[in-house]
């Protein structure tokens, strides 16, 4: 036989012996077997990676599933708790306003200033009320104390400094 080329494979134009016929198509037939044994082997492998491929997609489906779970969990377990601070908050802030209005209620406020400051409601002898039915008026000053004089500062002066003195010395 000649080379199997494409382009110059002048062996198909040959006359062949029966003999040949009979071994081309029983190497022909063989072949066709193998490749058919083959392409079972190569569907059954496709078919098997196919397979492992869809297991695989499935279990990265169901452990998406489970940590989205999990975290979904988590998430509700801190809303939760979130919830039950803002309560405890909420009873904290109700407490300390009523705590607020006690202290500065009037009564509270009466009771302070009488026990503590010693100051008590007026009495009716207590109460005077000015007349006041003349008209307004201004008064000038004209004494001394209007006019200003180096000589009175110097004198205050020297009077504070002597009361220092003597509240150090103890005299």
């Amino acid at each position: 036989m000649a080379q199997h080329s494409t382009t110059y494979d002048f062996s198909r134009f040959e006359e062949r012996t029966p003999q040949v016929k009979q071994q081309e198509k029983a190497v022909q037939l063989k072949v066709y077997e193998q490749s058919r044994a083959a392409q079972a082997r190569n569907n059954g492998k496709k078919v098997a990676v196919r397979m492992v491929l869809c297991m695989g997609l499935v279990a990265l489906l169901l452990s998406l599933n489970v940590y989205y779970m999990a975290l979904s969990n988590e998430l509700t377990h801190q809303i939760s708790d979130q919830r039950d601070e803002l309560e405890e908050l909420q009873g904290e802030a109700l407490r300390l306003e009523t705590e607020l209005e006690g202290k500065t209620s009037l009564s509270a406020v009466g009771d302070y200033a009488s026990e503590y400051l010693g100051l008590n409601k007026l009495d009716e002898s207590q109460i005077q009320y000015v007349n006041l039915s003349n008209e307004d008026h201004i008064e000038v000053l004209t004494e001394e104390r209007s006019t200003f004089s180096l000589g009175k500062v110097v004198d205050q002066l020297k009077s504070f400094f002597g009361q220092i003195k003597s509240y150090f010395t103890g005299q």
